[in-house]
């Protein structure tokens, strides 16, 4: 038997629920993570989009700001090209930067999406890394534009 209450998520059995609450922590819903406070634990609050136009496609993709272009575009419901499924390892998924401030997107922390970037550069590029990204990767943070020559616009059958 659980210390929680299955009718009543937010509420515990057994006296659990006066300790939590003198620290501060309850139980908004099943995905509430110890020592966050319940404000943001209280369900999907607005969150900031910026847009990612992708060339040479002209599909506008709004992106979260948690979220990655990658990630952004399935939940819209396109097929971005991918074989490795976001773990950078493939490539595939990688795009230009067209926009000039290279600012407006997350810098590059993981050395797999820095190595996946030198290969893709030496064979597509000529070895020019500038603007070059894997949308698995990327955080946007102001609208830009990127080109991805294998995008075409298309969703996925499950979508």
């Amino acid at each position: 038997m659980s210390a929680f209450d299955d009718q009543s998520p937010g509420r515990c059995r057994r006296g659990f629920g006066s300790a939590r609450s003198r620290i501060g922590v309850t139980l908004s819903h099943a995905t509430a993570q110890p020592g966050v406070p319940a404000s943001v634990n209280a369900g999907p609050a607005p969150q900031s989009t910026h847009t990612v136009r992708v060339e040479p496609a002209g599909i506008d993709i709004a992106v979260r700001v948690s979220e990655t272009l990658f990630d952004a575009a399935w939940r819209e419901g396109y097929e971005w090209p991918t074989i490795c499924l976001g773990q950078a390892l493939c490539t595939a998924c990688h795009v230009v930067i067209r926009t000039e401030d290279e600012n407006n997107v997350s810098p590059i922390v993981e050395p797999d999406e820095r190595s996946a970037i030198r290969r893709v550069s030496r064979r597509l590029y000529r070895g020019d890394t500038t603007g070059v990204r894997l949308a698995c990767q990327m955080r946007v943070k102001a609208d830009i534009v990127v080109e991805q020559s294998r995008f075409e616009g298309e969703r996925r059958a499950d979508a």
